[in-house]
């Protein structure tokens, strides 16, 4: 094998390993995006509701809307821990 095909089987071998990385980062972000997603629209939601109902209510129910919050505050931390390890 000559130096130019040497030169090609390696550029070859560099492009299916950029392509691997590529699919595996593609992945990775997708499943990031579904759990931001379903974090979202999952917990949050649901608290935010939960504490917009106690404080418009005709008595709020303050431990309620604390909870709510306090939750959600934990649940910010923890996608954020995962995010930055």
């Amino acid at each position: 094998m000559n130096e130019l095909e040497q030169a090609q089987a390696r550029i070859a071998e560099l492009e299916a390993q950029v392509i691997g990385l590529q699919n595996g980062w593609t992945h990775t972000i997708q499943r990031l995006r579904g759990d931001v997603r379903g974090m979202l629209n999952g917990h949050m939601r649901r608290m935010l509701e939960r504490a917009l109902d106690s404080a418009t209510s005709p008595d709020p129910w303050m431990p309620v809307i604390i909870e709510g919050l306090e939750e959600s505050l934990k649940k910010i931390d923890d996608a954020t821990a995962k995010l930055t390890d």
